[in-house]
């Protein structure tokens, strides 16, 4: 008898809840406001151009390729040496800045860049693909670094004066360049 008189009382407690959430959602969904307008998009010549791989059709750029140091950029010449730089896990890097004028109206845009670095003494050489960002550093001239990782210090210690070939070609949102040298490594101490 118990039985039969809690059956009546928990259908209508459920079907009084049910009741309520249905209600209660259909309120809210009345007194709701509209979403606010999206951001404004902001000018083109404050943006951003995203990463765009090589291919297409494009435009020449004059690609250079060379040091910066306390702001000035060096650009390299053939026979030039470049300074190695040991990272934190012992690994040999070159590390290279790209500059280039493009006809771009952005602050900043994102290249795909291909660097080949040929063999030298026991270094089998290198290719390395990479997005690379670029940022505009004044009217229509735009810069970006590079890390090229050649390998282990220890291994590649007889590169010390070592001559290689240093190929980079970067292309991507319209535009297409590259730059070639000759380079003297020099490994620090």
């Amino acid at each position: 008898m118990v039985r039969g008189y809690y059956r009546p009382i928990m259908r209508t407690s459920v079907h009084g809840v049910l009741a309520l959430t249905i209600a209660a959602a259909l309120a809210a969904c009345g007194s709701e406001e509209p979403p606010p307008d999206p951001p404004a998009v902001p000018d083109a010549a404050t943006t951003q151009l995203g990463c765009a791989p090589r291919g297409g059709p494009a435009e020449a750029i004059s690609l250079e390729v060379g040091l910066s140091a306390d702001g000035a950029f060096t650009p390299f010449a053939d026979g030039d040496t470049c300074p190695l730089v040991i990272g934190y896990q012992g690994f040999l890097m070159m590390v290279l800045e790209l500059r280039a004028p493009m006809p771009l109206s952005f602050e900043g845009v994102c290249l795909e860049c291909e660097t080949v670095v040929s063999p030298a003494a026991s270094f089998d050489g290198v290719t390395q693909q990479a997005f690379t960002q670029f940022n505009e550093q004044s009217a229509a001239t735009f810069s970006g670094f590079s890390s090229i990782v050649l390998g282990e210090k220890i291994a590649l210690e007889d590169l010390d004066g070592a001559e290689v070939d240093l190929t980079i070609e970067c292309g991507g949102n319209g535009v297409t360049g590259e730059v070639a040298h000759t380079l003297t490594l020099d490994i620090p101490n």
